[in-house]
């Protein structure tokens, strides 16, 4: 990692396989379920270590996951990465985004959707969805959501935070 007050650019190995988006879509490899099992345990150590800096990701999804030329995945697009306040990691460590901009709605948790609030909470949700894109038959619509709106997407999303709200008050 470099820093150039007040960015940071960070330099990455050449990943000839390109996106795990582009690869799932081709259908290239990645056939067998232990194959998905280890690129997703790996994606999940990413995970840990982006958490364990203090960060919130944002924008997990199969777009943002290179492939080395051995299938290794790095997550990468670090673009709308923050760092989050409240403690150390785990301890309900969030960052609030300030007005309105872009949300990656089918990957977006419904905390992150509703309440612009972003945690390790979010990433994980996020990482479900990218879970989901993985394991999908390829053959079938692997966009989140399938063939939803964006609108029936927010409905969907809304129906399940008012179950959740339901479930905790139990």
């Amino acid at each position: 990692v470099v820093m150039h007050d007040p960015r940071f650019q960070i330099v990455m190995e050449y990943c000839a396989r390109g996106s795990l988006h582009r690869v799932l879509q081709k259908n290239k490899r990645l056939t067998s379920a232990t194959e998905k099992m280890r690129v997703a345990h790996e994606i999940a150590l990413g995970m840990e270590a982006i958490i364990a800096a203090g960060l919130v990701h944002r924008d997990l999804a199969a777009r943002n996951i290179l492939l080395s030329a051995n299938l290794q995945p790095k997550v990468c697009d670090f673009g709308l990465t923050r760092h989050v306040q409240g403690g150390n990691p785990g301890d309900h460590a969030y960052y609030m985004m300030a007005g309105s901009g872009d949300i990656n709605l089918r990957w977006a948790a419904p905390e992150a959707l509703f309440l612009l609030k972003y945690s390790e909470k979010s990433d994980m949700w996020s990482y479900g969805v990218l879970l989901y894109e993985l394991f999908a038959d390829p053959h079938e619509a692997t966009r989140p959501f399938g063939t939803l709106s964006n609108e029936g997407v927010i409905v969907t999303l809304l129906n399940y935070q008012e179950r959740a709200v339901v479930a905790a008050a139990q």
